[in-house]
């Protein structure tokens, strides 16, 4: 229990962290665009902030998926925590990791509901992902454990995505909703060719004993080939995320 705990927080803190200030930031956009009847413009919008909320969450994702091991190590594995819960956390953060991308997409989508003053639907939609989620959990916990508790949230997370996105579709009429979907899967796809590249460099080809160093370096050559990747085949989507932090600070 604790190490899903330990393991969850961290999946969630990362979630929060970018998807958070991002919808707080949009929400008063989409809602004055919604009120104002614009339905082109809102449409362009949420379109393109949903690529913004990829263009973090997707790379921080798999980081977390590639890494889990090291990322759980130096955090955690001090004094009476030992390998045997070390790797119960990194298991467990690993199936996390993979819902990252669909909690952020969900907590973004609902904004949108709430700007089209639909409430019910996100909800409903919420009861039923947890539904999924408690009947996940009693089908995998006991062949999987603490791995298929964790990924049984990460696929409950993934059921209320294409749900959300389904009704933002039928029932809204928010034809964007297949460019947001379009784009969270190239984003993905765009980071895991820097997941692939850290992982197999520190792990098969370099060998560090120093822990906070070997994360590091993973981390540092993670961040630079997907920037590099990023800026070869989507530039607009990082000059917007690079004034978008501006703005931040």
């Amino acid at each position: 229990i604790s190490g899903l705990s330990y393991a969850g927080t961290l999946g969630n803190i990362a979630g929060t962290m970018i998807s958070g200030p991002i919808t707080t930031a949009t929400f008063p956009v989409f809602s004055k665009l919604i009120a104002d009847n614009n339905q082109d413009e809102f449409e362009h919008e949420f379109s393109k902030y949903s690529n913004i909320v990829c263009f973090f969450m997707c790379p921080i994702s798999i980081a977390m998926l590639f890494h889990a091991k090291d990322i759980v190590q130096f955090i955690f594995e001090h004094g009476k925590f030992g390998d045997a819960a070390s790797q119960i956390v990194w298991e467990s953060m690993a199936c996390y990791a993979i819902g990252i991308v669909p909690l952020g997409l969900q907590t973004y989508l609902i904004r949108g509901y709430y700007a089209m003053q639909d409430t019910k639907t996100p909800i409903k939609i919420n009861v039923f992902s947890l539904i999924c989620n408690i009947a996940l959990n009693l089908a995998t916990v006991k062949k999987w454990k603490h791995a298929g508790i964790a990924m049984s949230t990460s696929i409950s997370y993934a059921i209320a995505y294409m749900l959300l996105s389904y009704c933002l579709q039928k029932k809204h009429q928010i034809k964007s909703v297949k460019e947001i979907s379009k784009g969270m899967v190239i984003n993905i796809i765009l980071s895991i060719i820097p997941g692939m590249i850290s992982f197999l460099i520190f792990n098969f080809w370099i060998s560090l004993d120093a822990l906070f160093i070997k994360l590091f370096l993973e981390m540092t050559l993670f961040a630079a080939v997907y920037l590099i990747v990023i800026g070869i085949t989507n530039r607009r989507i990082l000059t917007t995320a690079v004034q978008i932090i501006k703005k931040q600070l």
